[in-house]
């Protein structure tokens, strides 16, 4: 056999040998597991006892929280156990590694009025929401006002809350009448009342169909007519604060009722300019930061609305501090209840609580560690549709509350 016939046998034989190796991989490789056979190795049941986090599942929260720089909290909003949970998580912390910046779903200067009625007393706030009880939405429920409450005491940051949201559709009574209040001289009081009552129509029938004494909704005024008022408070930071998120909010709001993709970018982009703008105020690299808003602006990656929202820009910020990102989702479980604008109990609708999850949930509000499944993910060997693998993707865990009662307004809705 001469040297090219050797050569030939010898590739054959590899070649040979390769596709046999190929062969017994595939016949060895486990057929892609379901959700369900993934997660229950990872599963961790969780208890609340005298305001301490228990079980599995709390000592994973506490460990997780106290080893990241910021923590986004993507919530269900309206149930009395959600708020519970992070005020425990709260306390949990220690003095060492508690937090010194709150985030709430709330403009910049909502923010600031739910600040400074809470540093006075709870008394203070309640009476802030009994004269604008529409004007806060979530942070008018008594859980939640409590959660912020102490988490200011334990913060010693000058500014704890930061708000990055819109203006809320019916805070036009607040804002007015802080407009009013700050007016310069009474020609300028008499121009506000004018701009207040220059009013149009809405599109929406939501809209339409609102108890009598709720306030006129913010996508009635005009932008350009709010924007007459701005030369007339020169030079007065908070009255300028107020009408720019006032423009800005009914421009979202607007647009939302027959553009609802375009809004929801635009939102989004808004929340990260919020956000951004007060970590660079507040020289915020040494601190820890909680970030308290709607399951899908905690996304990472691109939201359910096609929109890159807060939970990325807070691994960014996270990468600034030379430290973590913990993203965690606190959704209703079976059988939850919470409340809606404006004051409705309703089931609790979850879109993320499918049958697999379902299965897996008993009656204590269960954590899944979505980060111990990411290699099956990237393997291929968890069978999974697009939806839920987002979903997954999203978030280093979920905690699913069974259960849950609406939450309870601080001021009684008028009958």
């Amino acid at each position: 056999m001469n040297k090219t016939d050797l050569l030939s046998v010898v590739m054959i034989i590899l070649i040979l040998g390769v596709s046999q190796g190929f062969g017994k991989d595939k016949e060895d490789t486990e057929p892609p597991k379901s959700l369900k056979e993934a997660q229950e190795e990872n599963i961790y049941e969780l208890s609340l006892e005298n305001g301490k986090l228990k079980g599995g599942g709390g000592e994973w929260l506490i460990k997780q929280s106290q080893n990241a720089s910021v923590v986004t909290i993507g919530e269900m909003h309206g149930t009395q156990e959600v708020p519970a949970l992070v005020q425990s998580m709260i306390q949990s912390m220690g003095q060492e590694k508690k937090f010194d910046h709150m985030v709430l779903e709330a403009s910049p200067w909502t923010a600031g009025r739910v600040t400074d009625s809470l540093k006075k007393s709870k008394e203070a706030y309640n009476r802030l929401i009994a004269k604008y009880p529409n004007a806060i939405p979530f942070y008018n429920f008594k859980a939640e006002r409590d959660l912020v409450y102490e988490f200011m005491a334990h913060s010693d940051a000058e500014s704890p809350l930061w708000g990055l949201d819109q203006v809320f559709a019916f805070t036009t009574d607040m804002a007015f009448d802080r407009l009013e209040a700050l007016a310069p001289d009474s020609s300028t009081q008499k121009l506000v009342r004018e701009v207040r009552a220059e009013t149009g129509s809405v599109d929406d029938p939501r809209l339409k169909k609102l108890p009598d004494d709720t306030p006129n909704p913010i996508s009635i005024y005009d932008p350009g007519t709010i924007m007459k008022l701005k030369p007339h408070f020169e030079g007065m930071p908070e009255a300028q604060q107020i009408l720019t998120e006032l423009i800005k909010s009914i421009e979202i709001y607007r647009l939302n009722d027959d553009n609802n993709y375009t809004s929801n970018k635009m939102r989004a982009k808004y929340l990260r300019e919020n956000l951004w703008s007060s970590f660079q105020k507040y020289s915020a690299e040494n601190q820890r930061v909680m970030i308290k808003i709607g399951a899908r602006h905690a996304y990472r990656g691109m939201t359910q609305n096609h929109a890159l929202d807060v939970g990325n820009l807070a691994v960014s910020l996270a990468e600034l501090m030379d430290g973590e990102a913990l993203n965690i989702a606190v959704l209703c479980g079976p059988g939850s209840k919470n409340m809606t604008f404006p004051a409705r109990s309703v089931e609790c609708q979850n879109p993320y609580l499918n049958d697999e999850f379902r299965s897996l949930i008993k009656e204590q509000p269960a954590l899944f560690d979505f980060s111990s499944l990411y290699a099956k993910m990237h393997d291929g060997s968890l069978n999974i549709s697009e939806d839920l693998e987002a979903f997954l993707w999203a978030f280093d865990a979920a905690f699913f509350i069974p259960n849950t009662r609406p939450a309870e307004p601080i001021v009684s809705p008028v009958k």
